[in-house]
């Protein structure tokens, strides 16, 4: 997307993605299989990357008594893991869970490009908290991270979304 009068040259790519010029949009669809396995006494949890950013990113969760991955070197484009982290139950996420924090940080672990809260993560999807027995994905979208939101473009944004429901 982009338009003739809605840019700054200094920002273009670091925005939009690489290559791109008014004329030459670069906006393209994120298309990845989510994980429907669960498990009664965990949270499944994938991460997708869907940034303009080239850089492949982790995710973690930060508590306010630890601190869980979620996925690590996630591509532009990808999910990972494959099959979703069953590693921990929905208390251990933090209790309650939307005052945890999801951090988006660079490879070195050291950086964080990115946090916001899973209360807000989730909201966006219309849903107030993780469950045990079902499966979730964090979706990493927007421009590159760390690039705040300008009068002409957002900013990075992580949104939750369930991928597995049990209801009929």
């Amino acid at each position: 997307m982009g338009g003739g009068t809605l840019h700054s040259a200094d920002w273009e790519e670091e925005v939009c993605g690489a290559g791109y010029s008014p004329t030459s949009p670069t906006l393209a669809p994120v298309l990845v299989m989510l994980s429907r396995v669960t498990a009664d006494d965990a949270v499944g949890v994938q991460v997708v990357n869907a940034t303009s950013d080239r850089r492949s990113l982790d995710v973690r969760s930060v508590g306010p008594s630890a601190s869980q991955s979620l996925a690590r070197d996630v591509a532009p484009g990808a999910i990972k893991p494959r099959s979703p982290n069953l590693d921990c139950a929905a208390a251990e996420y933090g209790d309650p869970v939307a005052d945890a924090v999801l951090e988006v940080v660079e490879n070195d672990g050291s950086t964080v490009r990115h946090s916001q809260t899973w209360g807000s993560a989730l909201a966006s999807s219309d849903l107030t908290a993780l469950s045990d027995g079902h499966t979730f994905a964090v979706v990493v979208a927007g421009p590159s991270l760390g690039i705040q939101p300008g009068t002409w473009h957002h900013g990075s944004n992580l949104t939750v979304i369930e991928t597995e429901r049990t209801d009929p």
